[in-house]
């Protein structure tokens, strides 16, 4: 592959992975805010985790310091919507 190909690839990896994050954190707010369904909305955080609107290429410790809130604080509450759907678990 050419350089000007890997540019292309590159981006459009990363177009991908901002519209995946969207469309799960999209999912996830309709789920907890209009269907009150937060299995749904735990779920769908979760998957949104896996596609990273920020650069994959960068290892963690070298990103920016608001990419690494972003990415903290996403974590964050899905851990807390984990353990409030675990604690209410009946």
């Amino acid at each position: 592959m050419t350089s000007y190909q890997e540019l292309s690839q590159q981006k459009r990896n990363k177009l991908i992975g901002r519209i995946g994050y969207s469309f799960m954190l999209g999912i996830s707010c309709l789920a907890a805010f209009y269907l009150k369904d937060y299995g749904l909305c735990l779920s769908g955080l979760g998957l949104a985790l896996i596609f990273d609107p920020f650069d994959a290429e960068v290892p963690f410790v070298q990103r920016p310091l608001f990419q690494k809130v972003w990415l903290i604080v996403h974590l964050a509450v899905l851990y807390i919507l984990l353990i409030y759907l675990l604690l209410t678990f009946s």
